[in-house]
C-alpha cells in the first residue's frame, strides 16, 4: 500500500509509521514487522512473494524514500496459511494457545 507523506498528518514519517506497527504487533505470535528498509527483501532484485508459503505468518515490511512509505504484507492465503488460520482460530475460541497445534 503506497502512503503518500504529504497526505498523512505533518511530521508523519517513515519510522513512525514503523514504529507504530512495531509497537501494535509486538505481541502478536504469527505477525512480524521485519527491520525498516531492509535492503536483504530486494537482495535478489524482486520480493519474494511466496516468503510465508506454508506458514502461519505475516511478515510486514516498511520501505520508503523522501515522497511516499510503501507497507508490504507477505502472508498465505491459500496453504497451510488457511489451516492454520482454522487452528488458531479455534484455539482462540476455546481459551487455548493460539500456536497450539501450529
Amino acid at each position: 500500500m503506497p502512503l503518500h507523506l504529504v497526505q498523512l498528518p505533518a511530521g508523519t514519517t517513515a519510522e513512525s509509521l514503523y514504529a507504530v506497527l512495531s509497537a501494535r504487533y509486538a505481541t502478536e505470535t504469527f505477525v512480524n514487522v521485519k527491520t525498516l528498509r531492509d535492503p536483504a527483501v530486494l537482495e535478489s532484485g524482486f520480493y519474494d512473494a511466496q516468503a510465508c508459503n506454508d506458514s502461519n505468518r505475516v511478515d510486514i515490511h516498511v520501505f520508503a524514500n523522501d515522497t511516499q512509505v510503501l507497507l508490504m504484507a507477505c502472508l498465505d492465503y491459500l496453504g497451510q496459511g488457511a489451516s492454520g488460520a482454522a487452528v488458531q482460530s479455534m484455539n482462540v475460541r476455546l481459551g487455548l494457545d493460539e500456536a497450539l497445534g501450529l
